[in-house]
């Protein structure tokens, strides 16, 4: 399983290219981290990853099935989930919307409870009583048991205390094995323990990093003066 990039381009309307001949690949099992400052691209970029925006030229190929129904984006403030409901009952909606009957919502509830120990305790809350935090964990739950290949997790970090990071690393590293993940953060030292591949994001194209440097370092170099694109 792997998402194949080929010299994609993107600009709006009237407006400079923002993406520009970018080409990458991220396959199965790994976990990839997208760094950038604001207003590089990043979210473009997803938008283009899900779908949300036709590029104007390249293309995003899908191998071994991958459809886009198999993406889950999860994004910080509340745009994931519906507020007026239940912990449980945005799982079950989202879930069925992928296909999954309530027998296999109730087993992959079971399968990830071990991590998400608090989800019983937080189940029948409407999800606008929650913390910032909670909402995060809840959404990234509700992709895992929707059984999504594809996790984006945008600003992963945002708003975790330190519990809740431990809780996630946990989480990407016990199912990342049979999905794609890709985690876009300016958390240094969750994507640098984390990501097995780190692309940087400048002039609308990817940038190769210094192995013998710090992701921190790297970034520095990367954003205030220049590298080959990969």
């Amino acid at each position: 399983m792997e998402i194949k990039i080929q010299d994609l381009t993107y600009n709006y309307l009237k407006g400079p290219t923002i993406i520009k001949n970018l080409s990458a690949s991220f396959k199965e099992g790994e976990i990839y981290g997208i760094l950038a400052p604001n207003g590089r691209g990043k979210t473009t970029f997803i938008n283009l990853l899900m779908d949300f925006l036709t590029p104007k030229a390249g293309e995003i190929i899908l191998t071994d099935g991958l459809s886009i129904k198999d993406f889950s984006l999860v994004q910080g403030g509340d745009k994931n989930l519906y507020m007026k409901n239940t912990v449980e009952e945005n799982v079950y909606f989202f879930s069925i919307l992928k296909g999954l009957s309530e027998e296999e919502i109730a087993k992959n509830i079971d399968k990830y409870r071990k991590i998400f120990y608090f989800y019983d305790e937080i189940k029948n809350k409407l999800c606008e009583t929650l913390s910032h935090g909670q909402k995060r964990m809840v959404a990234i739950f509700v992709s895992l048991v929707s059984e999504a290949k594809v996790l984006i997790l945008d600003e992963a970090t945002e708003g975790l205390d330190m519990e809740n990071i431990n809780i996630l690393k946990e989480l990407i590293l016990s199912v990342h094995r049979d999905k794609i993940v890709i985690i876009v953060s300016h958390d240094y030292s969750f994507v640098e323990e984390m990501c097995q591949m780190i692309y940087y994001l400048k002039e609308g194209s990817f940038i190769s990093g210094n192995p013998s440097l710090t992701l921190k370092e790297n970034y520095s170099e990367i954003f205030k003066g220049g590298r080959s694109h990969v």
